[in-house]
């Protein structure tokens, strides 16, 4: 299905008017599914023999190019498809298939016959010599039930997550493809890796952070048990400035709306859309390969939750978090309450049910270490109690926490690389751009030319700035800059200019 969308999108972009007349000397058009599309290089006929341009034919159906000096491999299916330049023969796993003349490389480019198309992809291909036009019809080009494909030697599933079953032996993580499900057992060393595609990070996961609507890559073993498993998700943080008619306006100007399966939580409790209000931060967590929103992370101030009348009380929070945090660095949380239930703590919309074990009558204590790609700044920490009445308590920390775990970035400065300039006392700057925690102006350092000049430079957080009260020499100037933010993630940053005469 997703191959279609795309293949549409492709050739939506792409569509170029058809003339009412076939002229001999126009190009060979390709149409596919109904769709023009274009093709550059473009189609030629050798002989009696229609060629394509194998990259092209081959990324328009969302299939990989891998040439390897005159070998060209790429994966249908399940399969693994190897063509070589000046052969006719195409290796499709063990399968020769013969076709009808030698592959070609015309203008530095690997073409195929026609019959290529039909005999080894498994689409239909005409030629309509009237209109001058290629029509495939190409539907299931690539596609199995399974979503099953060959790489490198190793069967890969693709799909999104419907289910994880932790309690069976092995645990089993589901997937489904174009509408077919299909259940992969987990082999007992199993590696999980979760990416976020939007702050493209990877980190060593669990199969039990594995989220249902995810999109998923399984690569199985030959005993058909799953070696590796990447769960890719998409994310998005910020405050909700509306809600209204199902819809929520985010503060970067994105409009989320939940579809059918979305769940939606606020400060761990699941909710509907409705109970949302402007203020509250969020996280949105969706599917990358559908674009659907299927997880809506909320926190809201404790003093702006209704509470219940419960038994159960929670007499204090507390944690050892006095600075904004980085990756590898630990955060403790301390909860004081009613003895003998079970407790957790959230990081606002963050980080979800971190356990709280009671170590002593009433005295709670849980730890987090802050993960690659947190990047948060001034949310609460909430505790949770809950009894085994179901009675339940809440409550958050005096403190609020931030985190940071990419270091500032330096977002322009001058003058720019490279530049001569004619002054001898040019104007030296740098700005700073951060994910989350500000940087410290007292960690800012800038040399010049080996020299520390920061005493005489302005510094904040968000630029530094220095004007020369001497001359430089002519020639190469170089600069360094060093910043650290209030987490302590530091960056270094060299750029040269030159001063010439004017």
């Amino acid at each position: 299905m997703i191959r279609r969308m795309l293949l549409a999108c492709c050739c939506a972009f792409l569509t170029a008017a058809a003339p009412s007349v076939a002229n001999s000397h126009a190009p060979i058009t390709l149409v596919i599914n109904g769709d023009r599309v274009a093709v550059a290089p473009s189609i030629t006929i050798v002989g009696s023999t229609i060629f394509v341009p194998l990259r092209k034919i081959l990324d328009i159906f969302g299939l990989p190019f891998d040439l390897h000096g005159k070998n060209v491999t790429t994966q249908v299916g399940s399969s693994v498809v190897t063509v070589t330049i000046g052969s006719d023969i195409a290796r499709v796993d063990d399968r020769i298939v013969r076709l009808n003349s030698p592959v070609r490389e015309i203008g530095g480019a690997a073409y195929v016959p026609l019959r290529f198309i039909t005999d080894v992809l498994g689409a239909q291909a005409t030629y309509d010599s009237k209109l001058r036009a290629v029509n495939v019809s190409a539907d299931r080009i690539g596609i199995t039930g399974s979503g099953l494909v060959r790489r490198d030697g190793r069967l890969v599933a693709t799909g999104t997550v419907s289910a994880i079953d932790l309690l069976t032996d092995p645990p089993t993580v589901t997937l489904v493809n174009n509408g077919v499900a299909h259940t992969f057992p987990m082999s007992s060393d199993v590696t999980v890796t979760a990416q976020d595609v939007v702050l493209n990070v990877r980190t060593p996961g669990e199969l039990a952070s594995i989220h249902p609507g995810d999109f998923a890559r399984i690569a199985l073993g030959r005993d058909g048990l799953a070696q590796y498993v990447t769960d890719a998700f998409g994310s998005r943080a910020g405050r909700i400035i509306a809600v209204g008619s199902g819809l929520m306006l985010l503060d970067d100007g994105e409009m989320i709306r939940p579809v059918r399966g979305t769940t939606i939580s606020l400060n761990g409790n699941v909710v509907g859309i409705d109970a949302l209000h402007p203020g509250d931060q969020v996280v949105v967590r969706y599917n990358v390969e559908s674009g659907e929103t299927r997880e809506i992370l909320a926190s809201r101030s404790i003093g702006e939750v209704p509470q219940s009348n419960s038994t159960v009380k929670i007499l204090s929070v507390s944690t050892d978090a006095q600075r904004p945090l980085r990756a590898g660095e630990i955060l403790r949380v301390t909860m004081q309450g009613t003895p003998g239930g079970q407790a957790w703590f959230d990081i606002g919309p963050f980080v979800q049910h971190v356990p709280l074990v009671e170590s002593g009558s009433g005295t709670y204590s849980g730890t987090y270490t802050i993960k690659a790609g947190s990047n948060f700044t001034d949310v609460p920490i909430i505790a949770h109690l809950q009894r085994a009445s179901g009675d339940t308590a809440t409550a958050e920390a005096s403190d609020h926490l931030s985190a940071a775990t990419s270091p500032p970035a330096i977002s322009s400065f001058g003058p720019r690389d490279g530049a001569n300039v004619t002054s001898r006392r040019p104007a030296i700057f740098a700005t700073f751009a951060t994910s989350a925690v500000a940087v410290s102006p007292s960690s800012v350092m800038l040399r010049i030319n080996g020299h520390d000049v920061t005493a005489s430079c302005i510094r904040t957080h968000r630029f530094i700035s220095y004007l020369p009260s001497v001359n430089y020499p002519l020639g190469v100037v170089t600069v360094e800059v060093r910043a650290t933010d209030f987490a302590g993630n530091a960056t270094d940053f060299t750029w040269h200019f030159r001063i010439t005469r004017g």
